[in-house]
């Protein structure tokens, strides 16, 4: 701790925040003193770029709680909105859209918050926002019964992460749409991607997204 008095607290504040984002990311929820950390220095500092940048985060690692996320993400959409940064905009339409899913149970909301960001996502260039928008939406339409949709997007998502060598919205992509093929009745197909995803996060060693992975194999094979 010594050593960091000679960090600019801005600085380390967006260290904060960006390591917080990368938790969110890989589905660590559990260390939210950093998160909280980042977002203290950043309302003591009064910038507000940072501020959205901080509250972004934190409402990502926290999406699976609404009551925490929400009012964090919301007023990180607003300072965003205010200050003209696009990048941390498109971040915070991202969980909300997450949380409406996850925290809220909103399908309606997932998609139409998940569209904005995706759009915003794709308008700055971010492949990997739009391609967690896309999974998200996917998730989203599933819950309202829009299987053909949510099997095109999802299937989208998949092409195109495949491509960059995106293992985390694949595996992600491929758990839904086993999920959403299963309801379809399509056991086999369902199968297939539900062993890809845990081939992907295998190999990754990814434990959080192995066992969602697992999680959506024990429901493909109880549908069967």
């Amino acid at each position: 701790d010594r050593h960091l008095v000679r960090i600019d607290p801005g600085v380390y504040a967006r260290a904060l925040a960006g390591r917080v984002s990368l938790d969110a990311v890989v589905g660590i929820t559990d260390r939210l003193d950093r998160a909280q950390q980042a977002l203290s220095i950043a309302r003591e500092i009064g910038d507000p770029v940072l501020l959205a940048r901080a509250l972004a985060a934190y409402g990502g690692v926290t999406a699976y709680n609404a009551d925490i996320a929400v009012p964090a993400l919301t007023e990180a959409v607003s300072l965003a909105q205010q200050t003209g940064d696009t990048r941390t905009l498109a971040e915070a339409l991202t969980w909300r859209t997450y949380a409406a899913a996850m925290g809220e149970g909103d399908p309606v909301r997932t998609c139409s918050v998940g569209e904005q960001a995706r759009s915003l996502a794709d308008a700055t260039g971010d492949g990997y926002l739009s391609r967690t928008c896309g999974w998200f939406l996917g998730l989203g339409h599933t819950f309202q019964g829009n299987l053909d949709t949510s099997v095109d997007l999802l299937s989208g998502v998949i092409a195109e992460a495949a491509a960059m060598r995106d293992i985390l919205s694949e595996c992600a992509a491929r758990v839904i749409l086993a999920n959403t093929l299963a309801y379809r009745g399509d056991t086999d197909s369902a199968l297939d991607n539900v062993y890809a995803a845990i081939d992907l996060v295998t190999a990754d060693a990814s434990p959080a997204h192995a066992g969602i992975a697992y999680a959506s194999l024990a429901f493909v094979n109880l549908s069967a």
